[in-house]
C-alpha cells in the first residue's frame, strides 16, 4: 500500500547508467523477497525504512538494499541463508536461500552485513 510505498527511498545519486545479464523476473523475485522482510521487521520493530542505490564495480553492477528496522544479530547473520532457518513466526526459511542460488545461478552473488538493533544491509551482485 501507500504507507509501505513511503518507506522506501530509492538514493538519486545512484549510478543511473545500468545494465546487467540477469532474468528480469528472477531480479523482481529476489527484490519482492527483500521488500517483503523488510516491511514485515519494520511493522514488528515499529521503527525503519528502506534505502535502495546502484554502485557499480569492474565485473558486476550492485544493487545495495538497506533497512533500517531491528537488524540481524552477529549469532543468526551466518545462517541467514541455510535452508528453513527463520526467525519469523511465519516464515519457513526459503525466501534468502532461494534468493542466493538464483544469483549464483546467473553468475552473480548476494552478501549481507548487519548491525543488531541498527540496520541490515544486503549487496546483489549482479554479472555486466
Amino acid at each position: 500500500g501507500e504507507s509501505e510505498k513511503s518507506l522506501i527511498h530509492w538514493d538519486e545519486n545512484s549510478e543511473m547508467d545500468f545494465t546487467i545479464k540477469f532474468p528480469q523476473e528472477n531480479l523482481i523475485f529476489v527484490l519482492f523477497n527483500l521488500l517483503k522482510n523488510a516491511f514485515y521487521y519494520i511493522k514488528a520493530s515499529g521503527k525503519g525504512d528502506i534505502q535502495i542505490w546502484l554502485e557499480k564495480e569492474e565485473e558486476f553492477n550492485k544493487i545495495i538494499f538497506k533497512d533500517t528496522s531491528i537488524g540481524i544479530s552477529e549469532e543468526d547473520l551466518p545462517y541467514i541463508f541455510e535452508k528453513f532457518y527463520s526467525k519469523r513466526p511465519q516464515g519457513i526459511g526459503l525466501g534468502l536461500p532461494f534468493c542466493l542460488a538464483t544469483l549464483k545461478n546467473h553468475g552473480g552473488d548476494l552478501q549481507c552485513r548487519s548491525k543488531k538493533n541498527d540496520f541490515t544491509e544486503f549487496t546483489l551482485y549482479l554479472p555486466k
